[in-house]
């Protein structure tokens, strides 16, 4: 059999030799010679400072009757897996006197998932030119002389790796580790994708078949980028998650899909991509309906993309308890009032990573479960947190782990004895010495069921089952009421409650669909009461508790009546997007501090619109400039175009579609510091006739100008640093004329010194997020300010999303567009009819978000008295639009100056002057009000 082996091995050598190219290209590629361990059988090559070895053996190491070669990366350790192996054994083919006939080939690709080398393997092995099915080829052949095709096959080999293996430059063979890193170094991109696993009715689902390889198809009109998430389907089922890892190829690079998508009927073709990712596939539990018709298509919904963010995230999450004794520490005050952010920790301090989630335990007389939270720092040494004055004896361990407290559990724990009665948690460990424990994943999430259910309303429940979770009225009687279907023709009490909040059949499910906050928006009656319970009863649905950035709404407007804290919470909101790791829920006054300092930093921008603002005002224009002497027209950009440019270099710089510059100012500051600082007295620039030159006096940063001598003494003119800066970035053509002569050779003289500079090392390429936050949208004219943003700003028309869209601004400038990573956030009072005008204009850009007057938290008579005055005005008006705001009691001062400054003229306005109307309005609370027409003032009086 060995000899027959030999047979055939040259036969197929005389055949591939047949096919050499007697002019290769080596491409960088050095060949070292003959293996000195097996000279006949062996070569060596070397590319980018790695070594790889070819052998070919006359018999299989665990064969005698098979022969095999193998391709070895020489840089992993002996005894590793090769990257392939072609094995030839007896069954392979026919033999007789004269020929045989090749049956089958068996070529193995022996890198393996577990070492991190099964992609590269089989790229390597089909860039080698095999096909589908393994196979170098098939037929019958004549049995060639041995000897002399021997060097044939090492001059095949040669070429053929020396023309087309191109290891380093083309696939980055990267050993375990490096894969590793490489993946786990992956950042999401905030894009989320959904993809169906069946294209075409009828056509077999090929999710198993993409699973198993680990990639994911797409398509070439709607391409996938690395780090993006993959919503993956069979129906309407979601099945698994899957991140991005690699640029998407054409399907028509990998010969061995051929076949695969044949079967599965998926088009194999060069507009068809695939793209090797990172696969998480769900529990049972954690499975979920995605009613989106296409087969692939980006997903918008906020709910779904928080829900496949948190699944995500927390894939490979650790669960714990963390247990605290009330006896050395306060943990009731420092849970309520939200300054829990760390915990000791005794054990498992190398396994605790961000993300995992924590059972917070406290025993004492009630032990129980308090609150439920995630890692947010790894264990490190903590001297001083927000509660060390809540010990009550010495705070002797430093190491602590940071945590954020997801669900609070304070007023409402769940207690031992609950926990006893569950089957689930009869094996959680508590009551034990210790700081922290290990849980598991089910324990977690039986208590997070238990704290979500904990006293809520059974309406409520049906409610959510029916407008969440689209479950039918049987579902809802038997797993929510836990109660028998009734026979045909009775009555079901799920139908009954359903029918009582004025919810019909075209609602079940609108809330995977719509946001519960704009469902809000337009709801009234009893549906409007649900929604509200459900608000109050699930706030992980609502839009002011999403956390994560990249499940916020890039446009979002905060609606409702006067006084209600829009603008106030506004400046909370913008802090939560533009620096999430900094903002703290629930202090308005750290969160202010916070805003002011990302204002200066330029990361927050606030403006409030007016009848008289303008496109020119906000976007770009046009302005005089009369310091040159002679009259000049220069570019305006508005506030939102300068944020727009700050953040779209941002954007480009840290997703690596540009290189990184180093910034105009800079290099500015850095040439002209010494000037700046006083240390000189002037700086020589020179000119472009040999011999002139100007000096640059004095620099005034505030003002944007620059003071300078001209070569003939002269000092009438200023130069501006915003035409410097305009000219240096290329957005501003200057000319060579007037001052032309000095800002032409000033800014090659910047640019020559920019060239020797190194980026600041506290330079951060990292994506940022930047706010625009605009009070009173609705006070200017929408559509003459806003033009043509009302398009770019919908989030598929940004830049770098499926249908991106630049423009040509009035002035001239080109390609204009808006960044991904721009937020913007405005303010709408409801009780200013000119919403009217703009409300159609808006609604399909923005995200409404309501804010309603509040009945907590301030003086208990003017809580009842505000009460009692806005259930008259809806009466009286039939709408929510005009009810009075909390914000007007909360300033400190008396009631009856609230009313007599603020409350009753702003009523006088909502009723046109009728004085009796607004006398009307306060009839039902303790107060007499009356308008005395004596003195034409008003009496308030205490009942």
């Amino acid at each position: 059999m060995q000899r027959n082996s030999k047979s055939f091995i040259r036969a197929l050598l005389k055949f591939l030799n047949s096919k050499v190219d007697s002019k290769p290209t080596y491409e960088g590629i050095t060949l070292q010679g003959i293996d000195d361990d097996e000279p006949k059988n062996g070569f060596k090559i070397s590319f980018s400072g790695k070594d790889y070895i070819f052998r070919l053996y006359d018999s299989h190491y665990n064969n005698e009757n098979a022969s095999f070669l193998n391709l070895r990366d020489l840089n992993r350790p002996k005894g590793t897996n090769s990257l392939i192996q072609y094995t030839i054994d007896k069954s392979n083919f026919i033999i007789d006197n004269s020929n045989f006939k090749l049956k089958q080939n068996k070529l193995i690709t022996i890198g393996t998932k577990k070492d991190g080398l099964k992609q590269d393997s089989e790229k390597l092995m089909f860039d080698l030119g095999f096909n589908q099915d393994k196979t170098i080829l098939q037929g019958e052949f004549n049995n060639p002389d041995f000897e002399s095709i021997t060097k044939s096959l090492f001059k095949w080999l040669r070429i053929r790796t020396i023309a087309k293996l191109q290891l380093e430059k083309k696939y980055r063979i990267l050993d375990n580790k490096e894969r590793v890193e490489k993946i786990q170094d992956t950042k999401l991109t905030g894009t989320i994708w959904k993809l169906g696993c069946n294209w075409g009715t009828g056509k077999p689902s090929f999710y198993n078949y993409i699973k198993n390889e680990e990639i994911i198809i797409g398509v070439d009109d709607k391409k996938y980028s690395v780090g993006d998430l993959i919503v993956v389907t069979e129906g309407h089922l979601v099945k698994a998650i899957a991140r991005i890892n690699e640029s998407p190829n054409s399907v028509t690079v990998e010969t061995r899909l051929e076949a695969s998508f044949e079967k599965y009927q998926i088009e194999y073709d060069t507009w068809v991509n695939f793209a090797y990712a990172e696969w998480y596939e769900l529990e049972h539990d954690e499975t979920f309906y995605n009613q989106l018709q296409q087969g692939i298509c980006k997903v918008q919904n906020n709910e779904i993309r928080k829900k496949v963010i948190d699944l995500w995230n927390s894939r490979k999450a650790n669960y714990w308890i963390f247990q605290g004794n009330p006896n050395n520490f306060d943990f009731e005050t420092a849970i309520k009032n939200n300054i829990l952010e760390d915990w000791t920790v005794t054990a498992h301090k190398d396994k605790i990573k961000i993300g995992d989630k924590i059972i917070l335990w406290i025993s004492g007389k009630k032990p129980g479960c308090y609150s439920l939270a995630e890692i947010t720092s790894e264990p490190h040494i903590i001297s001083n947190s927000k509660d060390s004055h809540l010990w009550k004896t010495e705070d002797k361990n430093l190491l602590k782990a940071g945590i954020r407290i997801t669900h609070n559990l304070i007023d409402n724990p769940i207690l031992l004895e609950e926990i006893r009665s569950n089957k689930d948690l009869a094996d959680l460990k508590i009551g034990n010495q210790g700081t922290n424990f290990k849980a598991t994943k089910n324990e977690y999430k039986t208590l997070l069921e238990l704290a979500l259910n904990k006293n809520i309303p059974t309406e409520v429940k049906v409610a959510h089952a029916y407008l969440v979770k689209s479950m039918s009225h049987r579902k809802i009687q038997e797993e929510i009421l836990e109660k028998e279907t009734p026979a045909r023709g009775g009555g079901f009490l799920a139908m009954t409650i359903l029918h009582d909040f004025e919810i019909k059949d075209e609602k079940k499910g609108i809330l995977s669909k719509n946001s519960l906050d704009s469902e809000i928006y337009n709801a009234t009656g009893k549906y409007l009461e649900a929604l509200n319970l459900i608000k109050k009863y699930y706030p992980e649905l609502t839009s002011n508790n999403q956390s994560n950035i990249m499940s916020t709404s890039k446009n979002i407007i905060l609606y409702g009546p006067p006084g209600t804290g829009k603008t106030y919470n506004s400046i909370d909101k913008a802090v939560q997007i533009a620096s999430p790791d900094r903002y703290i829920p629930n202090n308005h006054v750290a969160n202010k501090i916070i805003f002011d300092e990302l204002r200066k930093s330029g990361l927050i921008e606030f403006v409030t619109f007016h009848q008289n603002y303008s496109y020119e005002d906000f976007v770009v224009g046009i302005s005089p400039d009369v310091t040159s002497g002679t009259l000049r027209f220069d570019k305006r950009e508005g506030i939102f175009k300068q944020l727009a440019e700050r953040a779209k270099q941002n954007w480009l710089t840290s997703t690596n579609k540009i290189e990184v510059t180093i910034d105009f100012n800079y290099v500015f500051n850095t040439f002209f510091s010494k000037l700046i600082e006083e240390e000189v007295k002037e700086v020589e620039i020179p000119m472009k006739s040999k011999g002139y030159k100007f000096k640059i006096t004095s620099i005034d940063i505030d003002d944007g100008r620059i003071k300078f001598t001209k070569q003939s003494g002269g000092t009438g003119h200023d130069l501006l640093l915003k035409n410097l800066k305009g000219i240096y970035e290329g957005t501003l053509d200057y000319g060579v004329e007037g001052l032309g002569v000095y800002y032409n050779p000033l800014v090659e003289h910047l640019k020559e010194f920019g060239k020797k500079l190194e980026l600041p090392k506290s330079a951060d390429n990292q994506l940022k997020y930047f706010v625009l936050v605009i009070d009173e949208i609705n006070r200017a004219n929408i559509s003459k300010v806003f033009g043509e943003l009302i398009t770019l700003l919908e989030d598929d028309k940004r830049l770098g999303e499926e249908n991106e869209l630049k423009i040509t601004l009035p002035n001239g400038e080109k390609e204009f567009g808006v960044p991904p990573n721009l937020y913007i956030i405005g303010t709408m009072n409801t009780a200013d009819k000119s919403i009217a005008l703009i409300d159609i204009a808006l609604r399909r850009r923005f995200e409404f978000i309501a804010y309603y007057p509040k009945y907590a938290g301030y003086d208990s008579d003017a809580i009842d008295l505000l009460g009692k005055i806005n259930e008259a005005i809806y009466r009286e008006k039939k709408s929510a639009d005009y009810l009075i705001g909390h914000a007007y009691f909360m300033n400190g001062q008396t009631i009856t100056t609230v009313l007599q400054n603020k409350i009753i003229p702003l009523l006088m306005e909502y009723f046109s002057g009728k004085t009796d109307i607004v006398e009307k309005i306060f009839a039902g609370s303790t107060l007499h009000v009356n308008y005395n027409t004596t003195n034409f003032t008003w009496d308030i009086l205490n009942i």
